[in-house]
């Protein structure tokens, strides 16, 4: 029966005590360290890893300095200024160039007023601007006059009967020959003899003259910032009055910004 017994308990014991099983090392009957301590666990099911199993990482060797002195003894490659960042390209540094202006110019105005009030109506289209006065040298004109009276009312008097008479005559107010009565500006020689010839036969004092044909006008030369804008400079010299010419391939030297054009 005590044999009986004792099996018993010792099958009851192996039965309902805890799975795991701790191994201490020495038998100086001191309590050893945690890191000494072996755990032992059943096995667990193919496929399926348990907490236990997983090895925890060995801590740091004494060869292997902790990443604080690594990062002390090693210099950085490069190190930037607090508060300023690096660009992080030359195009990003370095501001693109402006495109190249697009020049024109146009000529055969009659008045610096006259190429004055061009620029004012295009102001939106013209980035830069200049006004450059000319000579053109022209054959000289054929003038047939009625000579400088000696006052300006004895000219108005004198070119007053000419217009009841039904000639065409306009009184010259300025120049060398002022207070003188014009009968026609010709281009042609031939046409000014034959009207000179024409008045003094009926007794009418003329003289005929040369005028010089050499006038002054004036030229804009300007830039637009883009092909679009030339065209509608050019188109709007076309329509615009007096004898206008636009050269599109005109040097932009020179060219000043319109509130700085006098």
């Amino acid at each position: 029966m005590l044999i009986l017994v004792n099996v018993a308990l010792v099958i009851g014991v192996s039965q309902w005590s805890s799975p795991g099983k701790l191994d201490v090392e020495g038998g100086s009957g001191t309590l050893p360290r945690v890191s000494a301590l072996k755990v032992d666990r059943p096995a667990q099911p193919s496929g399926r890893v348990s907490e236990a199993e997983v090895v925890p990482d060995e801590p740091a060797r004494p060869d292997h300095p902790p990443e604080s002195a690594v990062a002390e003894n090693v210099e950085p490659a490069h190190q930037q200024p607090a508060g300023k960042a690096e660009p992080l390209s030359d195009a990003v540094a370095e501001p693109a160039e402006e495109s190249a202006a697009i020049c024109g110019r146009i000529e055969g105005f009659e008045s610096e007023e006259q190429t004055q009030g061009f620029i004012a109506s295009h102001e939106s289209l013209l980035s830069r601007t200049a006004i450059v006065e000319q000579t053109n040298p022209r054959p000289p004109y054929h003038w047939v006059i009625i000579p400088p009276l000696e006052s300006r009312s004895v000219a108005l008097k004198r070119l007053a009967e000419f217009q009841r008479a039904g000639v065409d005559s306009y009184l010259v107010t300025k120049g060398e020959y002022s207070n003188a009565i014009s009968l026609g500006l010709f281009e042609s020689e031939r046409l000014a003899q034959e009207l000179n010839a024409r008045f003094q036969s009926r007794n009418v004092e003329t003289v005929l003259v040369n005028k010089d044909r050499n006038q002054i006008s004036y030229a804009l030369v300007f830039a637009v910032v883009a092909q679009a804008d030339l065209d509608r400079v050019v188109h709007a010299a076309e329509r615009y009055a007096g004898d206008l010419k636009s050269v599109e391939n005109a040097s932009c030297e020179g060219v000043a910004s319109p509130d700085k054009n006098p």
